[in-house]
């Protein structure tokens, strides 16, 4: 999911020393590839028909995020606890509440396209998507629920800002009406990721933690790259039997 950098004049990087800045150097140095796909299809000259097999994938990620912290709060709630499980539960909390209705924008850019949310609904999700989420569940039972905060390294903050997607719209003809889903996390995410880096900055993480996290983060930077190939390649295929 495109992400462009957009940054408040106060905004400080946390210092080289922090495990947040460790983070955030593994995003940049795994994600060439996850750039590269996700340019070539928001600039792809088919993107106004690539765009609701776009929804109905962000559709199957979004729907499964409040479940997941869910999960990951149970398994801190019935696990031995350690020193990040109280933090780690009331972030997830909170997290949980700030993504509710989060699924009612996808649904509302679904139906000003004219596509069903009940067969968007009952389609079973890419095995890419299932992935993508899909590990996740095993770090938070198999492991341990902070590989969750990888994910969000990933898929939280550094929102599209408003004018881009308003030009998107006036570009491709793609309705603003459907960009909801965008365009709403563009004014709500903004300082997401420096208050999600702030928090991994008060974790006790010890080395294991942050391998995880890596592991999770590169997982995620990968399957996302590969939701954008996986829509282009569907496009090329259709207009090959055309």
């Amino acid at each position: 999911m495109r992400r462009r950098p957009l940054r408040s004049a106060s905004f400080v990087r946390p210092t080289a020393s922090t495990p947040s800045r460790r983070l955030r150097a593994h995003v940049e140095q795994v994600s060439p590839p996850l750039r590269e796909t996700s340019r070539a299809f928001w600039e792809s000259p088919s993107i106004g028909s690539l765009y609701p097999s776009y929804l109905e994938g962000a559709h199957g990620i979004v729907r499964a995020a409040v479940p997941l912290m869910e999960t990951a709060i149970a398994r801190l709630e019935a696990g031995e606890p350690d020193a990040l499980t109280s933090p780690l539960i009331d972030y997830f909390r909170t997290h949980a509440e700030e993504e509710t209705g989060h699924l009612d924008w996808l649904d509302d850019d679904l139906r000003a396209l004219g596509v069903s949310v009940e067969d968007v609904q009952a389609r079973a999700p890419s095995g890419t998507v299932a992935g993508l989420v899909g590990a996740q569940h095993y770090w938070i039972e198999h492991h341990h629920p902070v590989a969750l905060l990888g994910y969000f390294v990933v898929l939280e903050g550094n929102p599209t800002p408003v004018a881009w997607l308003e030009r998107l719209s006036d570009r491709t003809g793609i309705p603003r009406k459907a960009l909801t889903f965008l365009i709403e996390h563009a004014r709500s995410d903004v300082g997401h990721e420096r208050e999600l880096d702030d928090f991994i900055d008060t974790l006790p993480l010890q080395p294991a933690h942050l391998e995880l996290l890596e592991t999770s983060i590169a997982w995620t930077v990968e399957q996302v790259a590969r939701f954008f190939r996986e829509l282009l390649v569907a496009r090329r295929e259709t207009a090959a039997a055309s």
